[in-house]
């Protein structure tokens, strides 16, 4: 009886690799290819503004600002490292006639106010422009700082810095100063022009802002141990994958087997170029765009290939069906198309502030969207139907173990969006006071710190689902009971294989 169930099991499993072993995957070998020929292309360098801002004759027009803003760590809760932030300026203003070239050696002087601030400080300094007491602020001894407008000190806003430079045409000056940070929390530096004439201010140099951690804005630093820990958690599973797609290699591994594990490698490759992305910041305080755009492709492809991972699994590829047949083409095409337009969209983000463009690019991202989750639960609707039609318990238990999985994680997902929108809604006093993620999430100001976290939940979430395929798919030596080979059509053995 033994031999003869040997006998069998040796037949299944010589019929289902005749019938799957040449079935290969084309959507994820395009995205393979299209991953090694974008991502070389994508290695340009070019570092770009960050935590360093280099100005080279910026114009400061009359009655303008220009602000930047970063989180910054006082000594007292910084998370690595220790000392205080510190906020570097090396700048020199100068001063001519917009309208004219020439000098007037009778002309006035033009003020160039530069004030650096905390958050708590923001409506404060919003309320002093409406007023118009913003550029006429000024330290008193004993009252602090205010505006003296019609015999009357008025309070305004409370600077951690602040000064004023009096410019005379070709008499440039320069501002060499370093200010501590006494308190967590999100700092603004501004640079404004008050005054109303035709003399347009030029700033060159550069101003930097550092925490004790390096230079990545408090708002980012997290970023790095999450990634290291992601690249750590992908490292073994993509050990462990493969060491048994290669110990279970003679027992009948499934094609499908081989295209998990390049999913795993493909995301494991992502999260260690955010990392180096966050740490090169971190080290230099530039954002180096030829390694951005590569980690952004590199989310792009990966993403495309988890979604088609998922979409095939839902197919019933490799356990309802060998082959996709004429579906093949289908999910190329999407695959292709949502390759394309994610990359897009999402290299445009990074490296543009075009909100309007950003719009518009991400119409086709949805729609794509929509059509993959239509498509997945259509046709995991249909395995689950054609499963229990011919009783086959294992496959049908399988499946429900998956399905299981996505409906929690996308409650969560709803839950998370939700939780966001309510904050929103809550902290609705306008953009001033938000800010937003890598992702697009947008947040409340005050809660800046945890800004990384709605982030990482996405990609936490694709780590449990393909951890899920992983352990549900795992290559055993009874794996070859779940092949798409009708139970029924095996004889009399249909009840081989595990409990």
């Amino acid at each position: 009886m033994l031999r003869s169930l040997v006998g069998s099991e040796m037949c299944i499993r010589d019929r289902y690799q005749r019938r799957v072993r040449g079935t290969t995957f084309s959507g994820m070998a395009t995205c393979s290819a299209l991953a090694l020929v974008v991502l070389t292309l994508a290695l340009i360098p070019g570092p770009a503004s960050a935590a360093k801002f280099f100005f080279e004759d910026k114009a400061l027009r009359p009655l303008t600002q220009i602000a930047r803003r970063h989180a910054m760590y006082a000594a007292g809760d910084v998370p690595s490292g220790s000392g205080a932030g510190e906020l570097s300026i090396d700048l020199t203003f100068s001063t001519k006639d917009h309208e004219s070239t020439t000098a007037h050696e009778d002309h006035a002087s033009t003020t160039a106010h530069v004030i650096f601030f905390h958050h708590d400080e923001l409506e404060n300094v919003l309320k002093a422009e409406t007023d118009q007491t913003f550029c006429c602020t000024v330290k008193v001894e004993g009252k602090g700082y205010g505006c003296a407008k019609d015999g009357e000190f008025l309070p305004t806003y409370t600077p951690l810095y602040k000064t004023e430079l009096d410019l005379f045409q070709d008499h440039p000056r320069r501002l060499n100063k370093t200010v501590s940070v006494n308190k967590t929390g999100m700092h603004y530096l501004m640079f404004s022009h008050c005054e109303s004439g035709i003399d347009v201010i030029f700033i060159n140099g550069e101003n930097g802002w550092r925490n004790a951690y390096g230079y990545l804005p408090g708002e980012l630093y997290y970023n790095i141990p999450f990634f290291l820990a992601m690249s750590v958690l992908y490292a073994v599973v993509v050990l462990v994958w493969w060491g048994l797609v290669l110990y279970f290699r003679s027992d009948g591994v499934l094609s499908v087997h081989d295209h998990i594990g390049l999913v795993a490698l493909l995301a494991l490759c992502e999260v260690v170029l955010w990392f180096l992305y966050y740490q090169a910041y971190n080290n230099t305080g530039l954002r180096d765009t030829g390694l951005l755009t590569t980690a952004v492709i590199s989310s792009c492809i990966k993403r495309t290939s988890t979604r088609i991972l998922i979409l095939v699994v839902c197919m019933g590829y490799g356990v309802v069906r060998p082959t996709l047949g004429d579906s093949t083409m289908k999910v190329m095409v999407f695959g292709g198309l949502y390759c394309v337009f994610t990359t897009v969209l999402d290299v445009v983000k990074a490296l543009s502030h075009e909100d309007d463009i950003s719009r518009v690019l991400s119409i086709p991202v949805m729609v794509l969207d929509s059509i993959f989750y239509c498509w997945a639960f259509v046709s995991l609707r249909g395995v689950f139907a054609q499963l229990a039609e011919h009783k086959e318990t294992m496959k049908l238990n399988l499946y429900r173990k998956f399905l299981a999985v996505v409906a929690v994680c996308l409650l969560l997902s709803l839950a998370w969006v939700l939780f966001q929108m309510y904050f929103l809604w809550s902290h609705s006093e306008g953009e001033h006071y938000r800010i937003e993620s890598n992702e697009g999430a947008q947040l409340p100001l005050e809660l800046w710190q945890y800004l990384w976290v709605f982030d990482a939940y996405w990609d936490v979430q694709s780590f449990v689902i393909l951890l899920t395929i992983m352990v549900l798919w795992k290559p055993s030596s009874f794996f070859i009971f779940y092949g798409a080979v009708n139970v029924h059509e095996m004889g009399p053995y249909d009840v081989i294989g595990p409990a």
